[in-house]
Formats: structure tokens, C-alpha cells, sequence
């Protein structure tokens, strides 16, 4: 990740565009090394900023009742799982269940998070 002094103009526009239509943006919190929300960035040459991450969605509504998990493996392929998957070299698995592709369901929107942060579990309510 790149200081803002020392991104692109695109780059930067791409922040700006982002946090005038959310109101918020990520800023890397130093003394922590994690990643904090805010609402009015300073643009400081010497932070660092990012879109924040999100992970994969899909209409639940529009998923049979059997499958109750959604993952994106290495290779950019998301699928559908039954039961948990557990994560193996390249990809997640699910030894005791079934796995469908989601990427022909048209509410899918795939996540911008690596494919390891990818695991989203369908809503209990």
C-alpha cells in the first residue's frame, strides 16, 4: 500500500470519488496495523487510505434453502456450499456437502477482499 503523497492522480480521484459518495473511507491506523473507518479524511501526503474491503454478496432470497455459505476460491470462481467449507491450499473445500457456482445468479457481486476473507455465512434471520 502506497502513502497518498505518492499516488497516482487516478488513484486519487478514485479515493476522493469514493468517500463524496459513501461519506466514509479507510485509513491504515499505524500504531495497530489494522484499518479504521472515517468520515472526514485529511488527504495527509503521509497516510495511507483505501476503499473499504467488502466481502461477496448474493440475494439470499434467491438461494434454495440448502445452501448456507458463499466463498470465492484463488482462481476468481465463487461457489455455493451446503455446510462450511474449510480453506486448503488454493481453494475452499467441503468435504461433507455440496458446492454450485453462484456466479450465474445475477444479484451476485463479487467481493473485493482476498479470496482467503471471502467466506460470508447467508443471514440467520
Amino acid at each position: 500500500m502506497k502513502y497518498f503523497t505518492d499516488l497516482t492522480k487516478e488513484e486519487k480521484l478514485a479515493l476522493f470519488s469514493y468517500w463524496l459518495d459513501h461519506g466514509k473511507i479507510e485509513q491504515l491506523n499505524v500504531g495497530k496495523q489494522d484499518w479504521t473507518t472515517i468520515y472526514s479524511p485529511t488527504w495527509s501526503g503521509l497516510s495511507q487510505y483505501r476503499i473499504p474491503l467488502r466481502k461477496e454478496e448474493v440475494d439470499w432470497s434467491a438461494v434454495s434453502k440448502d445452501y448456507n455459505f458463499l466463498a470465492r476460491d484463488s482462481y476468481g470462481r465463487s461457489f455455493l456450499y451446503t455446510n462450511k467449507p474449510c480453506l486448503s491450499e488454493d481453494t475452499w473445500s467441503s468435504n461433507t456437502g455440496r458446492a454450485d457456482s453462484v456466479q450465474l445468479l445475477s444479484s451476485y457481486k463479487r467481493g473485493t477482499t482476498g479470496w482467503k476473507e471471502s467466506l460470508v455465512e447467508r443471514p440467520k434471520c
